[in-house]
């Protein structure tokens, strides 16, 4: 996993996935302000705390970027992990099966087309 550990002014710790959802940017390049991390690409704001998208999806560049860039996929939010600090150390809090259970139903999805994931054939 590719993870991004950030801190806002306040000193509060945030975990977010290190990648814009748009185009893959890491988001560690970004820079971190009010709250925000903004992508270092397409100046997409996304909150800290949620991951949402704040303000205007891929305002960049100017006209394309709006009129273009972000026309072409619907706004996505960046994915969160909780996070806690025990001493010296920052713990976040991860799904490890994550990849599992996405690949079992993908799986699932293609062996049942084939009708070999429930036995049936078509």
């Amino acid at each position: 996993m590719n993870l991004l550990i950030a801190a806002d002014t306040n000193g509060a710790i945030y975990c977010l996935a290190n990648v814009c959802p748009h185009l893959g940017t890491p988001l560690d390049q970004g820079t971190v302000a009010n709250g925000v991390i903004v992508c270092p690409l397409h100046k997409t704001a996304f909150s800290l705390k949620s991951g949402e998208v704040v303000g205007d999806w891929c305002p960049f560049p100017p006209i394309l970027g709006p009129m273009v860039l972000g026309k072409l996929e619907p706004a996505k939010n960046v994915a969160t992990f909780p996070v806690r600090s025990s001493g010296s150390n920052i713990q976040v809090q991860v799904n490890k099966n994550a990849r599992a259970e996405f690949e079992s139903g993908y799986w699932a999805g293609i062996l049942d087309a084939q009708g070999k994931a429930t036995g049936d054939y078509y």
